[in-house]
């Protein structure tokens, strides 16, 4: 029997009815995860430390699809009373709308504090190690509390939590010691959380990517990028829709038997 192709991508993740937290949502990787969800037909409340760029992405959502639904929330996600309000007001709005608690968290908040180790500060590595890694136990810690974790349990609908790691995480880079080693810690996270939380319903898998085009990248020196792009396979930096395609993929029914996956979006790199 041939496959069937589906017309409608948005139809075939069938994502209406579903909330989602994405963190980082005020640019990039985040900002392009929350319009692809959103044109998928789930609600997103989007959250970063930058409450303009956060209500800039809301706007644009607005601006391109009419019926979908997109609240801005200015978070710092290294702070534990801060995640608690986000997801808060996540749950009051995902009640409002379809009487079930959140069932998408994206983690993609994530900064950088580039330099060679000895000229790097301590204050710069937990800076790093702060918002990459302990902002996505916060957040995954909120969204998998018993009162929430509990519907999922009760119905065949999973939660889906997605971790933004970085193809450096496996593979290092000169002067990110501190990054490498936040986004792998974001990799053990997912490995044990996949595990604790299957009882739960709930799913936890990581995206890797590799050198994408964000306003991150885009400080990166000429010279060092196209060093990048004579070692990727593809011959080009990958979009922010590359990821964001993924993340919704996984965010759905159709990845329902995937958890504890650590997936390489990096157009076949050779570090």
């Amino acid at each position: 029997m041939a496959a069937v192709i589906p017309t409608n991508p948005a139809s075939w993740l069938k994502l209406n009815g579903k909330v989602a937290v994405v963190t980082g949502a005020g640019s990039g990787i985040g900002r392009a995860i929350c319009q692809s969800l959103a044109a998928s037909g789930c609600a997103v409340v989007a959250a970063d430390y930058n409450g303009d760029s956060v209500k800039e992405t809301s706007s644009l959502i607005a601006n391109t699809h009419s019926k979908a639904i997109c609240f801005p929330c200015k978070t710092d996600v290294t702070d534990s009373a801060d995640v608690e309000k986000l997801f808060k007001r996540a749950e009051e709005m995902s009640q409002d709308l379809f009487n079930a608690p959140p069932s998408i968290l994206v983690n993609s908040a994530g900064i950088t504090r580039d330099g060679w180790i000895g000229n790097l500060t301590p204050g710069e590595f937990d800076d790093v190690i702060n918002v990459n890694l302990k902002g996505s136990w916060l957040t995954s810690r909120q969204f998998s509390l018993p009162d929430r974790s509990s519907y999922f349990k009760s119905t065949p609908t999973s939660g889906s939590i997605i971790n933004i790691s970085s193809i450096v995480a496996v593979h290092g880079n000169l002067g990110q010691s501190n990054y490498a080693a936040s986004k792998a810690g974001v990799l053990g996270l997912t490995r044990a959380l996949s595990k604790e939380l299957a009882r739960s319903n709930i799913r936890v898998n990581a995206i890797l990517p590799g050198f994408i085009n964000t306003p991150m990248s885009a400080a990166v020196p000429d010279k060092v990028k196209n060093s990048m792009v004579s070692r990727i396979a593809m011959g080009r930096f990958g979009e922010t829709e590359d990821i964001a395609n993924l993340a919704g993929f996984l965010a759905s029914e159709r990845s329902g038997y995937m958890t504890g996956c650590e997936i390489e979006c990096d157009g076949n790199i050779s570090m």
